[in-house]
C-alpha cells in the first residue's frame, strides 16, 4: 500500500515533532529543578527533626508535661 505524502506535510510533521521535543525538554528541565528543590527541603527538614527528642516511655516528664502540670 502506497501513501502519497507531500513535502509540505512532511515539513509540517517534522516541525511539530521539533516543537514537541523542545517542549518536552523544557518540562524535563523544570522537573529536575523541582526535584532538586524538594530534595533540599527534605534534607533541611531532617536537620530540624533531629532537634526533637521523644520520651523513651509514657509517663516520662517532658518539657510539655512539666509545663502543663502533668
Amino acid at each position: 500500500m502506497k501513501t502519497d505524502v507531500s513535502p509540505l506535510q512532511i515539513n509540517t510533521a517534522l516541525s511539530h515533532l521539533e516543537h514537541m521535543t523542545y517542549w518536552n525538554s523544557a518540562l524535563v528541565e523544570e522537573s529536575a529543578a523541582t526535584s532538586q528543590g524538594l530534595c533540599n527541603q527534605v534534607q533541611y527538614l531532617a536537620v530540624l527533626i533531629c532537634h526533637f527528642v521523644l520520651p523513651e516511655k509514657q509517663g516520662t516528664d517532658t518539657p510539655l508535661n512539666k509545663a502543663s502540670g502533668g
